[in-house]
């Protein structure tokens, strides 16, 4: 039996999302193990967007710091949004306390923050899985995907 069109593309588009997390994952695992800040933006932001498909700015978490200090993230977007521009891989007292009051100085590895995100984000990957299934090749808006072309 011949698969339809429509159904090609949500296949498709549901791969581009699969490939995309993967990509993240790895990107993350680096980011973690390198103790390394985010050097080509765009490509880590299309990452972002294709893997996560913007459900991302709608999540609410808590970030535990080494020392058992948590922060808690009205939006975990904008928060990975803003450490992707930070530009040490020691994160300062400055940064930390623009998400919640700190009252010791303080310094994290950069690290330690991009292993809690990598865990926040592999939350949210189920989710994008089932919604890159609804969209079609019209609604997506990362670039172009292997379902704009069938």
């Amino acid at each position: 039996m011949r698969e339809s069109k429509k159904n090609i593309q949500r296949r498709a588009t549901f791969l581009d999302t699969l490939k995309a997390q993967e990509e993240l994952r790895k990107e993350l695992d680096r980011l973690e193990l390198e103790n390394d800040i985010v050097t080509n933006r765009s490509e880590f932001f299309r990452l972002i967007g294709s893997a996560l498909l913007g459900l991302e700015s709608e999540k609410e978490c808590n970030i535990t710091l080494p020392d058992g200090t948590s922060i808690h993230i009205q939006n975990i977007g904008k928060f990975i949004r803003h450490l992707a521009y930070y530009p040490d891989n020691i994160v300062t007292h400055d940064f930390l306390k623009l998400y919640w009051t700190v009252f010791k100085e303080q310094h994290v590895n950069i690290s330690d923050i991009w292993c809690e995100i990598k865990y926040i984000v592999f939350g949210i990957y189920p989710e994008a899985l089932a919604m890159s299934v609804r969209i079609s090749k019209e609604q997506t808006y990362f670039g172009p995907s292997v379902a704009a072309k069938v």
